[in-house]
């Protein structure tokens, strides 16, 4: 199920926003502090990379995506197919989609600065 629903994720991502990442929610990334200037991000759930880097190619930063390996988990368990994290990832994207539809200026603008106080 994990499965269907990253495939449906990627997919959303890339048809309403254009992200062609291929693992958005890989844990592994990697920034120069200057690229993270004046970004900043409203969700604080699984939307939150999807948003990041949205905002970073909106913004005309370059992405540029790398393998790395993937281990099977050691602890902790997966919350990807948890009806809470679903509604609240479906609720931040359709928010962003629509803010950048309506004013793109403002919604690139709203949120928390990734690297505090600029």
């Amino acid at each position: 199920m994990r499965t269907l629903y990253a495939k449906a994720y990627r997919l959303a991502n890339r048809i309403f926003f254009g992200l062609l990442v291929t693992d958005v929610d890989c844990a592994c990334k990697l920034f120069r502090r200057d690229a993270l200037a004046g970004i900043n991000v409203e969700s604080g759930g699984a939307f939150f990379s999807a948003e990041l880097l949205i905002k970073l190619r909106a913004s005309g930063r370059s992405v540029v995506e790398v393998g790395v390996p993937h281990y099977p988990r050691t602890a902790g368990s997966p919350t990807g197919a948890n009806p809470k994290v679903v509604v609240r990832a479906m609720r931040d994207f359709w928010a962003l989609r629509l803010r950048l539809w309506a004013a793109p200026r403002r919604a690139l603008s709203r949120g928390v600065p990734i690297l505090g106080q600029d």
